[in-house]
């Protein structure tokens, strides 16, 4: 199945986690692993590049994480402040967090990305982060596309 028509899917889509491949990012759905393994070599390459600044250099941290329960996702809508699981996320009063069924995490076809930033007390992937700045620069070329309301999710869709 390719990731268009996993992205296409509507209502619930869980998978089993079984059906999961795991990656240095957390467990993504088979399609997304050329794409996201292809990404990571990269963004190592580029990091090692003695021709690259300090400040354009990152590293991404371990609370990156891709594929997500509908459980923790129900879980996230409580702790961003959702008034239940399945409202629209932007009744979610502290961050918008998809309803239970309809994120692409719960399918392994998004990526949060954490940036492991040094004295930040917000890890995830901000536009001023280098992470992010090379993700724009080059996550096409991986079939990867940012939710434009969120710095740090990357998905198939950008959705």
């Amino acid at each position: 199945m390719s990731c268009d028509d996993v992205a296409a899917m509507t209502g619930p889509r869980g998978f089993n986690s079984a059906v999961m491949v795991q990656t240095a990012v957390g467990l993504v759905h088979p399609c997304m692993v050329q794409r996201v393994t292809d990404m990571l070599v990269a963004m190592f390459l580029f990091n090692l590049d003695p021709n690259i600044s300090s400040q354009d250099r990152f590293s991404i941290g371990d609370n990156s994480s891709a594929r997500r329960s509908s459980t923790v996702q129900r879980d996230l809508r409580g702790i961003n402040g959702c008034p239940d699981e399945y409202s629209s996320s932007d009744t979610c009063t502290i961050r918008p967090t998809a309803p239970v069924g309809s994120s692409n995490h719960e399918v392994g076809l998004a990526i949060d990305f954490d940036t492991n930033a040094i004295g930040t007390s917000r890890k995830n992937a901000t536009p001023s982060s280098a992470l992010y700045r090379w993700l724009v620069a080059n996550s096409a070329q991986f079939g990867l596309c940012n939710l434009s309301s969120e710095a740090w999710h990357w998905s198939a869709n950008c959705k």
